[in-house]
């Protein structure tokens, strides 16, 4: 799946921050926010683990770094390479699918994670429900 990224692709993230899940909210195909425990006014609200990026890309974009501000390298580094939100292609099943998890070996407080009324119409509500439904919330 991560062969077809052209330039930025984008998925969910399961067993992250108090949601449960870190992923971007798709709305017919595109990226139109993101559905993560802390926003931190970031532009791209999301997990490391949530994208991958085209060597093609990198190469293109040869000043491309990483900040190291606790908490912002990811929106940072994908600010760094000039892409949007609406640059971004979503994975997944249109990030509907979890097929990365966070395994960590610590203590967590248990899950609360529900949709925003806005987000009646997109691939959230078919996460939190998939998620429910397997005992992973």
């Amino acid at each position: 799946m991560l062969q077809k990224t052209r330039g930025v692709s984008v998925f969910p993230v399961g067993l992250v921050t108090q949601l449960g899940v870190s992923s971007p909210v798709v709305q017919n195909g595109h990226v139109v926010g993101f559905f993560d425990g802390w926003n931190g006014g970031r532009m791209f609200a999301m997990d490391m683990a949530g994208f991958a990026v085209s060597v093609e890309l990198l190469q293109k974009k040869s000043k491309a770094m990483m900040p190291l501000k606790a908490g912002y390298e990811e929106d940072g580094f994908l600010q760094s390479l000039d892409v949007t939100p609406e640059d971004l292609e979503p994975l997944a099943n249109n990030c509907t699918q979890i097929l990365v998890w966070h395994t960590q070996t610590q203590r967590v407080a248990p899950i609360e994670a529900q949709a925003d009324d806005g987000m009646a119409d997109t691939n959230i509500v078919h996460l939190l429900r998939h998620m429910a439904e397997n005992k992973v919330l």
